[in-house]
């Protein structure tokens, strides 16, 4: 059984990615338990079985996608609780830092 996610949340984005010590699950975004839009990130780790907290996202959102991207984690559109997003955010697995790609 997997244990609870470090911050509960909904309507976030999930991908499963390989980074060179470890394999999980990324979960991106959401929205927390009080309906509030998340920035936060977390990284499940199946080797250790156990959740991380990663760098936070630039924007927080919701609704939004990811996908990889030249083999990066990308988060694409979502909402922000007031209005949609067009923008996108790229994880840098070197620095453990999320950038925005193309400004």
């Amino acid at each position: 059984q997997i244990e609870s996610m470090i911050n509960p949340r909904r309507d976030h984005a999930c991908l499963y990615v390989e980074f060179e010590r470890s394999k999980g699950i990324l979960v991106t975004g959401g929205l927390g338990a009080s309906d509030e839009v998340l920035d936060s990130v977390e990284f499940y780790d199946l080797g250790k079985s156990e959740w991380t907290r990663v760098s936070s996202l630039k924007v927080a959102r919701a609704e939004h996608t990811m996908s990889l991207v030249y083999g990066l984690p990308t988060v694409m559109g979502g909402v922000n609780g007031v209005e949609f997003l067009s923008s996108m955010e790229q994880f840098d697995k070197s620095g453990s830092s999320w950038n925005v790609p193309l400004q």
